[in-house]
């Protein structure tokens, strides 16, 4: 077998020379000069998107992220007459009540948090009561509605500060806040007092953080980690360099791009990057590995790399149009970062193969020693495919159980409801929203609106009529609720009740018309299909409180809550889409229906394996996994056109189908082996979107090759019907 490997490569290599000889003849030969001068403009091209794209700021507010999905009249509403519905809660607490420095030192951190920018206002105990909460005398309706906030209590000596933040301002003033919080709370550990906080305002500043470190940490990490890779495969630190090239220049270009003329990065655009690099590495590692197998056979490196490209050409770009369309029909999506995220990917890939096609080949012409490693050798790829062939039936059978079972997986998969799971139990964020939620301060809300009929303006007699708090309080998974009801009862009546309008406004339950009214409807952080019937129930409630088209159910949580669910539609479309395409290019490369349903049988293993695995594993879909399977489908295409290409190619009979299965496997097994390791350093990452995202595109390119290599032989029509004994496949 060894004999015959040997001289199948011989024999091929000699056709190549001769093929080739006429155009290297005609051809103008390169000068390293010329060379050096196109290798250091692209270097300077990529360190010039590099520091470009360093500067790509985040975005991960719900109010960016609620502004995606289709327009919401109540969601406007909200923003316009009330400012939003984001909040940080401060909690003080572990202090002695009678030591008179905690109230002057409450009232400087007030003051503190009120002149930071984008705060809209500051609401606590002491300031509202105008004393000290503990001591005698102050407004008793102003005591009453503290009591209402549940803004202190004596046993033991707590004190809540409600910090509201302007839904529109930038994610800087929320880092901002996040800092200066992070300083109070060494302030009030300086005093013998605990300070914690917690509010998805912090949430969106801790993933702009998260989504730096992804940036400025895991991604040049994975291309150190290819780099190391690519040499110990190829055994050559220059060939490593020239596969990593065209893939460090897609990835900084597409950022730099992305920074100019998209907009701020967030959880989902993050991606970006890592995606187009490992995409655009595999691609170039099939060239510098065909590159390598002629050279290594004797072939002159310029007519070797002329070699490699002209046999690589047509897969490439078949692959790359396929892998671009996969990642182009997240146009489709519902959510724009989605979207953005898909044309970014989409227009990088198809922009960085003409450039690979014409500088890796341009590059390897100049080098003068290539070695040979075994990973170019055929022999165990032949092997295997020649196994899969003999046990056919039994390969095909599990490839069919997975099949099933990654059909059944999608009825499984949940969703996330709020942004606090992203992130590891251990982190700071999570502990203290966890922990407050669990003294029963409920952290998240809805918001139902309710406006006038014909522009009217609501009356006490009319909010009191209503009873609409009390309704929805009694909604299962409710802890509170804070409506005009609540300002209401606490100026009941005397002096106070003229002034109820003014209470009203300042409190938020009113607009300044008075034609809208709003109820805040607490509720923990919880399981996203229990969060579903609770938010349903509610709506049910306030619409058979008011009939009509005035009762608006909305804020910052049910509209994060409806972009997740928009993702499971995204996940369907995308696969859908991404699947049609694919058919119709491979009928392009393939010779029957038959190999037709085989490669698309393939290509939808891997999708099944991970949908399984996210089920197994209880990963919920959020903004990142959602895209795994059409990311997944994409890149699996990529090493199936390269082997259906070469098997295509072949002269006929088994043997020359085999010889081309063997010599693209190798190319197969490191560009696969270098996606599932690329997508691996992903896993380090402790923000738990990019950790799955990672974890299961890695999942699937090992799945993908495996298909690739065992699946598609085992599947694809061969004349040799009985593949047992001595035969051309042993």
């Amino acid at each position: 077998m060894a004999s015959d490997d040997a001289r199948d490569d011989e024999v091929g290599s000699r056709n190549m020379v001769s093929a080739s000889e006429g155009a290297a003849a005609k051809a103008a030969p390169s000068t390293p000069y010329r060379t050096l001068a196109f290798l250091g403009a692209w270097l300077a091209l990529l360190a010039s998107c590099a520091i470009y794209a360093d500067g790509w700021p985040t975005d991960n507010r719900i109010e960016r992220w609620g502004a995606q999905l289709e327009e919401d009249e109540g969601w406007e509403l909200l923003r316009s007459q009330f400012d939003g519905d984001e909040a940080v809660l401060v909690r003080l607490d572990e202090f002695d009540p009678s030591d008179l420095d905690v109230p002057h030192a409450v009232a400087r951190m007030v003051s503190r948090l009120g002149e930071l920018p984008g705060v809209l206002e500051v609401v606590d105990a002491v300031t509202l009561i105008g004393v000290w909460p503990w001591e005698s005398g102050g407004a008793a309706a102003q005591r009453a509605l503290a009591d209402e906030l549940d803004l202190w209590a004596r046993q033991p000596a707590r004190l809540d500060v409600i910090v509201r933040i302007e839904g529109t301002s930038p994610p800087s003033a929320r880092m901002r806040l996040r800092e200066t919080i992070v300083g109070l709370t060494g302030e009030a550990e300086g005093m013998g007092m605990r300070l914690r906080a917690a509010g998805h305002p912090l949430v969106s500043a801790a993933l702009d953080s998260e989504a730096r470190r992804v940036e400025r940490t895991f991604v040049p990490f994975l291309i150190v980690l290819a780099a190391l890779g690519a040499w110990l495969f190829l055994g050559s630190i220059l060939l490593a360099g020239i596969a990593l090239l065209p893939a460090a220049t897609a990835s900084v270009g597409a950022r730099a791009f992305a920074r100019a003329f998209v907009g701020p990065s967030d959880l989902i655009l993050v991606a970006a990057g890592p995606i187009t690099f490992v995409v655009v590495f595999a691609a170039t590692l099939h060239i510098v590995l065909r590159f390598q197998h002629y050279a290594g056979n004797g072939v002159a490196p310029a007519l070797a790399a002329r070699a490699a490209r002209r046999d690589k050409t047509s897969a490439t770009v078949l692959a790359a149009i396929t892998t671009a369309i996969g990642f182009g029909v997240f146009r489709w999506s519902a959510l724009r970062s989605v979207a953005e995220l898909g044309s970014l990917v989409a227009g990088t890939i198809l922009v960085s193969v003409p450039v690979l096609l014409l500088g890796a080949p341009a590059l390897l012409a100049q080098l003068h020693r290539v070695p040979a490693t075994p990973v170019s050798r055929p022999r165990p790829w032949r092997r295997l495919a020649a196994f899969a062939v003999r046990r056919r039936g039994a390969v095909a059978a599990l490839g069919g159980t997975i099949l099933i079972a990654g059909a059944i997986a999608p009825a499984y998969l949940g969703t996330a409801t709020n942004g606090v799971a992203y992130f590891d139990e251990e982190h700071p964020v999570r502990l203290q929203f966890e922990a407050i939620e669990a003294e029963g301060a409920s952290l998240s809300s809805a918001e139902v609106l309710l406006r006038h009929g014909e522009g009217g303006r609501w009356s006490r007699a009319d909010l009191v009529a209503l009873d609409l708090g009390r309704r929805l309080a009694e909604v299962d998974g409710v802890t509170g609720v804070f409506g005009p009801e609540s300002i209401l009862n606490t100026v009941a009546s005397g002096v106070g009740a003229l002034a109820t309008p003014l209470f009203l406004g300042r409190a938020g339950r009113i607009d300044g018309s008075g034609s809208t009214a709003r109820w805040t409807v607490r509720f923990d952080s919880g399981e996203s299909a229990a969060t579903s019937r609770m938010l349903a129930s509610l709506g049910e409630v306030a619409r058979a409180t008011v009939p009509g088209d005035d009762v608006f159910l909305t804020g910052s949580i049910p509209r994060l809550h409806a972009m997740q669910d928009s993702l499971v539609g995204t996940l369907a479309t995308s696969l859908s889409l991404t699947l049609l395409a694919t058919t119709l290019l491979f009928v392009l490369v393939t010779r029957s229906l038959r190999e037709v349903a085989a490669v698309i049988a393939v290509n939808l293993t891997p999708v099944a394996a991970i949908l399984v695995t996210a089920v197994v594993l209880s990963i919920p879909l959020d903004g990142a996994t959602t895209m795994v399977g059409a990311v997944v489908l994409g890149l699996a295409v990529d090493n199936t056109f390269h082997l259906i290409h070469a098997a295509g190619a072949a002269p006929r009979g088994d043997r020359a189908r085999l010889r081309s299965f063997a010599i693209v496997g190798g190319a197969a097994t490191v560009g696969s082996i270098s996606l599932a390791l690329g997508f691996s350093t992903l896993l380090l990452s402790g923000f738990a979107p990019t950790a799955r995202f990672g974890g299961l595109c890695a999942i699937g390119a090992v799945a993908a090759w495996v298909a690739d290599t065992v699946l598609l032989p085992a599947l694809l029509p061969w004349r040799c019907r009985r593949c047992h004994g001595p035969s051309v496949l042993e």
